[in-house]
C-alpha cells in the first residue's frame, strides 16, 4: 500500500465568508437502515433559530412582569423611567433579534449549501459500500477502493490576524490507481474537545458498515505556519 501523502493529513485552511465561532455544529450524522443509507448531511438549522427566537419571546413578556410586581409603591415615581428602559430592552432589542436570528439563519445555510454543494456531505450505500462525496461529486463503488483512513485534525489559519482553532474530519481514499484523494467531512470553529466528540460519534456509526483506519492529530500553530508557508520562518 502506497504511503499517505503528508500534506493530505495537515489542517488545510479553506477561503469561506460565513464562519461562526463556537456556533451550534451544522452537520448531523444519520444511520437509516430501512433506506441502506449513513449520511452526513446539514442540520435545520431554522429549528434552531426559531427556537431561541421562542426565548426570546416568553422573556419580553415574563421579565417585565416579574420586575414590576417586585416594585413598591415608593419607587412608582422612577417607574416612567424604568418603563422606557424595559421597553428598549424587553421590546424593541427582542424583536430585532427575532427578525435578525431567521436572516443569519438564512445565510449561514445559503453558504453551508453554496460551499458543500447542497444539503448532503456524504452517503455511504448499503449493504454495497458506495461512497458518495456531495461537494466533489465522486462516487466510488466497491470496487474503486482499496483503503479508507478517517482522521480528525485541529489547526490554524494562520493568513489571519486572530487565530481561531478550527477541526476538520475527512476522509482518505486510495483508489484503484494507487492514488490517495482527500474528502473534507466537516470544517467546525469549536473546541478540540467538543470536535474531537463529533469525530467519534462519526467513527462509532460508520464502522459497523465500513473498514477504515483512524488519524487524529491536533496541530500547533508552528506547526501550522511551517506547512502553510513553506520555508517561511516559523515566529
Amino acid at each position: 500500500m502506497p504511503e499517505i501523502p503528508e500534506k493530505l493529513k495537515w489542517y488545510q485552511p479553506l477561503k469561506r465568508w460565513c464562519t461562526i465561532s463556537n456556533a451550534p455544529l451544522p452537520w448531523r450524522i444519520v444511520v437509516d437502515e430501512m433506506a441502506g443509507t449513513v449520511e452526513i448531511k446539514r442540520t435545520p438549522l431554522f429549528c434552531i433559530y426559531w427556537f431561541i427566537a421562542g426565548l426570546i419571546v416568553a422573556g419580553m413578556f415574563a421579565g417585565p412582569v416579574y420586575y414590576f410586581s417586585g416594585q413598591p409603591c415608593a419607587e412608582c415615581g422612577n417607574q416612567h423611567a424604568d418603563t422606557f428602559v424595559l421597553v428598549l430592552v424587553g421590546k424593541v432589542l427582542p424583536l430585532a433579534m427575532i427578525f435578525f436570528m431567521p436572516a443569519i439563519g438564512a445565510l449561514g445555510i445559503y453558504e453551508d449549501s453554496t460551499h458543500w454543494n447542497g444539503p448532503l456531505r456524504f452517503r455511504l450505500t448499503l449493504p454495497s459500500g458506495e461512497l458518495f462525496f456531495a461537494k466533489e461529486k465522486v462516487t466510488y463503488r466497491k470496487d474503486d477502493y482499496s483503503q479508507i483512513v478517517i482522521g480528525c485534525v485541529q489547526g490554524f489559519d494562520t493568513s489571519k490576524s486572530e487565530l481561531d482553532q478550527s477541526i476538520q474530519i475527512f476522509m482518505l481514499v486510495l483508489d484503484r490507481n494507487e492514488n490517495w484523494r482527500r474528502f473534507l467531512l466537516s470544517d467546525d470553529y469549536v473546541p478540540w474537545s467538543r470536535g474531537s466528540k463529533r469525530f467519534k460519534e462519526v467513527v462509532e456509526k460508520l464502522q459497523p458498515y465500513l473498514a477504515f483506519e483512524q488519524f487524529v492529530k491536533d496541530y500547533s500553530k508552528d506547526e501550522c505556519l511551517e506547512q502553510q508557508n513553506g520555508n517561511r520562518a516559523v515566529l
